[in-house]
């Protein structure tokens, strides 16, 4: 079924149960949560439902301010889904990333200063790390047990920026790198194998091409997904200068 029928099968249900549209929208995007690889559908369902960014930007920021907020008792931690459905609407133009990115967690004054503390705190493990430790064993399992949780699991920027590189959004993805730390937002390991993903796509064509392997030797493919969206990957050595370089 195409997504203008669907659209009138929606109109009608809004009109006869006399339902909020506004919330029939974020059962529409629970939906699209749900089934990230249907993008295509709904964001053409979303182009034809919403008249205006506004409101979609309004529900979008609702659901991020959730997982912050004291009503998330069970301080759930922002889902990925939302990351990716988000990415992809940034990404196909239904909402801008300006509409988003001031309302994201933490502010980037705070991404700073965390920026800073880790790298002093990395100085210091190295400056200790030829004096002997006189530290309780207790003490030495809480410092193990607090380095083994992620201090970023629920950073709103990091969450985006991954799933921005995720779907190929590189221009957008960049835009945030650059309101960023140099070098913080990639040192985060979801991230950085976000990347590392991405690259792997663009230059495979060329890789499989060029990689002078024996013929017999089974190699491992980096498909392009299917994203009318997603950057095409190169064909010539001369392609990685423009697509791959920058990223690297």
């Amino acid at each position: 079924m195409s997504p203008s029928y669907i659209i009138e099968v929606i109109k009608s249900v809004i009109g006869y149960f006399n339902l909020d549209p506004n919330r029939v929208l974020d059962i529409i995007l629970e939906s699209f949560e749900c089934q990230p690889h249907q993008h295509k559908f709904f964001i053409s369902l979303l182009e034809e439902y919403v008249p205006d960014t506004k409101t979609m930007s309004e529900l979008i920021n609702f659901k991020f301010s959730f997982y912050l907020s004291t009503n998330n008792e069970e301080k759930e931690v922002t889902p990925k889904s939302l990351y990716m459905v988000t990415a992809l609407l940034i990404q196909h133009g239904v909402m801008k990333l300006e509409d988003v990115y001031s309302l994201l967690a933490p502010d980037d004054a705070e991404i700073s200063r965390m920026a800073d503390k880790e790298m002093r705190d990395a100085k210091e493990y190295v400056r200790k790390l030829n004096i002997v430790s006189t530290a309780g064993k207790n003490e030495d399992d809480e410092k193990k047990e607090e380095a083994g949780k992620d201090k970023h699991e629920n950073n709103q920027k990091f969450g985006l920026l991954e799933a921005l590189v995720k779907v190929g959004d590189w221009r957008h993805a960049h835009k945030i790198l650059q309101q960023l730390p140099t070098y913080f937002a990639t040192a985060q390991p979801d991230v950085a194998r976000a990347m590392c993903s991405l690259v792997h796509i663009l230059v495979d064509p060329v890789y499989q091409a060029k990689s002078g392997l024996c013929s017999r030797i089974k190699i491992k493919t980096h498909p392009r997904p299917d994203n009318d969206h997603f950057p095409t990957p190169a064909q010539t050595t001369g392609d990685l200068n423009n697509l791959v370089v920058p990223i690297l």
